[in-house]
């Protein structure tokens, strides 16, 4: 019950990091997925990278990375994938 609520005032606030972290607190993957989706329609990439995190979505964590040009820190994170 307290959770609706909470998530109905950050829906209403357009509170979406907040919202987010309550999904990956609740395990609500399937509305992480869609909050990543609002993420890029926004066009907010820490939002975007934010929400890839939550999800496990490395594809889209490196995508976002290589979009705002930090491609010394995606260059790292390649080669410590591979390492594993």
């Amino acid at each position: 019950m307290l959770c609706q609520i909470v998530e109905k005032a950050y829906q209403q606030t357009k509170n979406f990091d907040r919202l987010s972290f309550l999904y990956l607190a609740t395990g609500s993957t399937d509305k992480l997925v869609k909050m990543q989706k609002i993420a890029e329609a926004r066009g907010d990439p820490m939002s975007r990278f934010h929400n890839a995190l939550y999800v496990g979505d490395v594809r889209s964590r490196i995508a976002v990375l290589r979009e705002v040009g930090l491609r010394n820190y995606f260059t790292a994170l390649v080669r410590e994938s591979r390492d594993y």
